[in-house]
């Protein structure tokens, strides 16, 4: 970043300067601030605020004044500032930001400053914007950014850090409500993942499909640790097959599934509804956790997602390989299932309870069976599946 425009004090100053004597028109650095200015058109900008960030991009709000369908208009926009790919956004949709203490402030202080600067007798009428953050980031820094490459803001894709699919969520989403609708099982349950990933920028957020910018997940729902119960009343199952040698796939109900990123089709999530919701209770009964293990994948009732179809990351994209009504199972059936090809992981095979003494720790941390149960009298989970 160049020292020559890293002060906020100078921003104002530099808008439509022009090149000194001794320096090529093309040679005059671009700024961030240079882009905003350029899109808006403002007759004045009162403030620039940040309130978000996701790897090097960077989101705010910018309250300037100008001129709409012939009115003197006091305007706040969002904004996009993607420094990995040198993209900046000026948004024409209506403002919005995070719930959240610091954006709220940041904001308030931006408006605060428009006021008193539409107010003639104000002595900020002739300040530099004020410029704000409310992240661990400077906005300075931001703003002060040198564009390197030449764009058209028009042409610019997605939201920076692509989110995987551009803007919106991929047309494979509405696929997956048509049958989570079809199956009767509640469809508010998506959550955004970061530009171009699988992992969460947010967790259970039970967004719905018009909530959701790009890469998503499919939330299985959230234990009630105070009841010990699911909350919300969620059928929802997913079994996540990642070694179909190993997994019963062939005793798997046909069912929605969607592949997974990496691997073949038949590494896939599959999608089923527990016949109730007492039979989703049973199966974490019977194998105390939320997420079985049975050594050739997992099985998720609840407390964890997968990636929605349609989805890219780095790994590639997940895609719809069976578009068929989602399936139900009952307990009984999913258990049986289950154990049936439960799969012991090497520790398991290796290390003999018989040949532990009592009050020996074992290697995952359990007790000794026969210290828990007689000489401590508490109930110790056995493996699922034995």
């Amino acid at each position: 970043m160049s020292e020559k425009w890293a002060n906020p004090e100078d921003y104002w100053s530099t808008i439509g300067r022009e090149a000194e004597d001794d320096q090529d028109v093309d040679d005059v650095p671009t700024t961030v601030m240079d882009r905003i200015v350029e899109q808006l058109e403002p007759e004045r900008i009162h403030g620039i605020e940040f309130h978000g960030s996701n790897g090097r991009a960077y989101y705010g709000v910018v309250a300037y004044s100008g001129r709409h369908a012939g009115m003197d208009v006091l305007d706040l926009r969002t904004i996009v500032v993607d420094l990995r790919d040198d993209v900046v956004k000026v948004h024409d949709n209506g403002l919005w930001i995070p719930r959240w203490t610091g954006a709220a402030q940041t904001l308030t202080s931006l408006v605060a400053r428009a006021s008193n600067d539409l107010d003639p007798n104000s002595s900020t009428r002739d300040s530099d914007p004020l410029i704000t953050s409310a992240i661990d980031a400077s906005a300075e820094g931001i703003l002060a950014h040198e564009i390197e490459d030449d764009y058209s803001p028009g042409e610019a894709e997605g939201w920076g850090e692509s989110w995987g699919n551009g803007q919106g969520p991929p047309e494979e989403v509405y696929q997956l409500v048509d049958r989570l609708e079809e199956a009767d099982v509640p469809i508010e349950r998506f959550s955004r993942l970061n530009f171009g990933e699988k992992k969460p920028f947010e967790r259970y957020a039970n967004r719905p499909v018009d909530e959701l910018l790009g890469n998503y997940g499919v939330e299985t729902g959230r234990w009630d640790h105070s009841h010990d119960r699911i909350l919300g009343g969620d059928p929802l199952v997913i079994v996540d097959v990642d070694y179909p040698a190993d997994a019963p796939i062939e005793a798997l109900p046909e069912t929605f599934a969607v592949s997974s990123a990496s691997g073949s089709d038949e590494r896939a999530h599959h999608y089923f509804r527990m016949s109730t919701l007492e039979d989703k209770q049973a199966v974490y009964d019977h194998f105390e956790t939320g997420a079985v293990k049975p050594g050739w994948g997992d099985v998720w009732l609840f407390g964890e997602y997968v990636v929605g179809p349609g989805c890219i990351s780095e790994d590639g994209e997940y895609t719809i390989v069976q578009d068929v009504p989602i399936s139900s199972m009952d307990a009984a059936g999913l258990i049986d299932l289950l154990e049936s090809s439960w799969i012991e992981s090497e520790d398991e095979e290796e290390e003999d309870v018989d040949d532990v003494e009592p009050g020996e720790a074992l290697e995952d941390d359990r007790v000794s069976v026969d210290v828990a149960r007689n000489q401590l009298e508490v109930e110790v989970p056995l493996e699922p599946g034995r």
